[in-house]
């Protein structure tokens, strides 16, 4: 049995919205959790990018927290912030919650094979294997991945060279900035296509600049955003990566050389 917890989607994780917030569907059993994860890798790609839903799934042991992105599903350990996604079908990531997989994984490397084993001795059980990283290095890879989201930017193709950040003015008052936010919030992608940008705005200030893959989690850099103007253009640049993006009514915008169509 598992704890189950959404975020940002409706009961039946068929719709995503961030007006549904965080709630409990209490402990819940193999078969309904599989039917959950099944419609959830089916998400319509918009709402996914708008309203960022996760399935946090618990045992008594262990916690997971599963997001989903092209009909695949990307199953995360909340402990480890530096851990990579696991791409898994819903099968796996079942096995991986119950401890099948992990048992799978640990049972034969750690008892010598049979045929190497003298008659009449007792198997060798070696140690599982420890990670080389200790708190130290754990925490100085958190510092270099914060350190790299303004190359990323630059890697991944949103970085704006025609932009200065001297010409960048930013909007006179508060209200006028929470307007401008409401009115430009949605998610703009250049295609639907491996390696096509996306960018989904929030009207809160939130920003996520992403890169469909081929394979695997998306490209992802989150951060916060300015409104303004660039001459007589609405505009807005990030706060960390200072990205900039040019906006042609609130259905095309402009970085990096590309153009981004709003989805509806």
């Amino acid at each position: 049995m598992f704890r189950t917890t959404l975020v940002n989607l409706s009961t039946d994780a068929t719709q995503a919205s961030p007006d549904f917030g965080p709630r409990s569907l209490g402990t819940q059993s193999r078969d309904e959790v599989r039917a959950l994860l099944e419609q959830f890798r089916l998400l319509n790609a918009a709402d996914n990018a708008k309203a960022d839903p996760e399935i946090i799934l618990e045992t008594r042991r262990q916690k997971h927290l599963v997001r989903t992105g092209q009909n695949r599903l990307h199953l995360y350990d909340p402990r480890d912030a530096l851990a990579p996604a696991l791409v898994l079908s819903v099968d796996e990531i079942i096995a991986e919650l119950d401890g099948t997989a992990a048992a799978a994984r640990t049972r034969a490397p750690f008892v010598a094979p049979a045929a190497a084993v003298d008659e009449g001795t007792t198997p060798v059980r070696l140690p599982p294997p420890r990670t080389a990283l200790r708190s130290s290095h754990r925490l100085a890879l958190g510092l270099m991945a914060a350190c790299s989201a303004g190359y990323l930017v630059f890697a991944l193709g949103f970085a704006d060279p025609d932009s200065p950040a001297d010409e960048f003015q930013l909007l006179a008052d508060e209200p006028s900035s929470e307007r401008a936010r409401t009115e430009l919030s949605g998610v703009y992608m250049t295609g639907p296509n491996p390696g096509a940008h996306g960018v989904a705005l929030a009207s809160d200030g939130n920003i996520k600049l992403f890169q469909n893959n081929d394979d695997g989690a998306p490209s992802l850099i989150r951060d916060t955003y300015r409104v303004g103007k660039l001459g007589t253009q609405l505009a807005v640049r990030g706060t960390s990566t200072n990205v900039t993006l040019r906006f042609e009514g609130t259905a095309l915008l402009t970085t990096g050389g590309e153009t981004y169509h709003r989805l509806p």
